[in-house]
């Protein structure tokens, strides 16, 4: 891959696009492990994500009228709906919402991990409480999701893959 994009170019180009924009995502994590699970744990996933969107929007299209988003519970915007500043680090916000999920590969000790082994080590998220007070429930919820620039291996965006570089 000869495309490199920097973090810096990365803000110009989120920044200068107005509303929302769909890119595509590899990206490396470390999930956190419950007791028991292997320590060193890698996730590898890739897919498309909608960045920009406004999540209060997104609820109440699926029926939350009323539904007011809370401010952010950590860090600030440092690009309106499309990136956030937390004690140094930038992470790119997202708004999932009727979409496919990310495809991941879990990775253990350099050895691929079938996911079935894996989730019952991982953290479940609950039922948003606020969204369901307005009625919004079940697979109807929209989740806000924060991915950190360091996890991001590449980007697609307007037809070309970027290799993102710090």
């Amino acid at each position: 891959m000869n495309n490199t994009i920097s973090s810096t170019e990365l803000i110009s180009l989120l920044s200068e696009k107005l509303g929302a924009l769909i890119v595509g995502l590899k990206i490396i994590t470390s999930p956190e492990v419950k007791k028991g699970g292997p320590s060193d744990l890698l996730k590898v996933s890739t897919g498309r994500i909608v960045v920009g969107a406004s999540y209060q929007n997104a609820v109440r299209m699926q029926g939350g009228d009323g539904f007011v988003s809370a401010p952010l519970p950590w860090g600030q915007w440092f690009v309106s709906k499309k990136i956030i500043e937390h004690k140094g680090e930038l992470y790119l916000a997202h708004v999932r919402r009727n979409s496919p999920p990310m495809h991941s590969f879990y990775f253990s000790g350099g050895y691929i991990i079938p996911a079935e082994k894996v989730i019952p080590f991982l953290r479940k998220k609950g039922e948003n409480k606020r969204q369901a007070e307005v009625g919004v429930t079940g697979k109807k919820q929209v989740a806000f999701k924060a991915i950190k620039f360091s996890s991001i291996k590449t980007i697609k965006y307007g037809g070309k893959t970027f290799e993102l570089v710090a």
